[in-house]
């Protein structure tokens, strides 16, 4: 066997979630911005009151879906290049006129500010999801502990 043959051999297949991992891996860290300021963020809320904490688990997500629309719109809006349709008129109207606008497309900072918004928009949807999940728990150990300290304060004392 020789040494390609061994390496085709040992080499581990990967699976779709280990492959979509990987990719994320190689973002710069541009994308990765505005998913470490909603962590922070998140962080820096648990030290604050419960309703901040909701608030911002309730609103994350929103504004993740906000950035997105923000990079659609960014990303779809015509380039300030000298092919478009917005700034010279376009003769025809037919398939060059479309094919036109299509060139046009993503000459800006859009397709990284809806990916950034993707991004922030999992970890918000995460965060959210702990976040309620916590809250909840601990408002029913809260309440379990209030009927105990009442069951003990209505026992008469021996």
């Amino acid at each position: 066997m020789s040494q390609p043959d061994r390496i085709a051999v040992s080499k581990p297949r990967l699976g779709k979630a280990v492959a979509d991992l990987i990719i994320l891996s190689e973002l710069t860290w541009g994308y990765w911005v505005l998913p470490g300021l909603l962590v922070v963020a998140w962080t820096c809320l648990w030290w604050a009151s419960r309703s901040a904490r909701l608030w911002f688990a309730g609103l994350a997500p929103l504004g993740a879906i906000a950035v997105i629309l923000i990079g659609v719109l960014a990303w779809a809006s015509p380039s300030r290049s000298g092919n478009s349709c917005v700034e010279t008129y376009c003769r025809g109207g037919g398939p060059e006129d479309l094919q036109t606008r299509i060139a046009a497309m993503g000459g800006g900072p859009g397709a990284q500010i809806a990916v950034c918004g993707l991004l922030a928009l999992m970890v918000a949807g995460a965060l959210t999801i702990v976040t309620y999940a916590v809250e909840t728990t601990l408002l029913v150990r809260r309440h379990e502990r209030a009927e105990r300290e009442a069951a003990a304060a209505d026992q008469p004392w021996n």
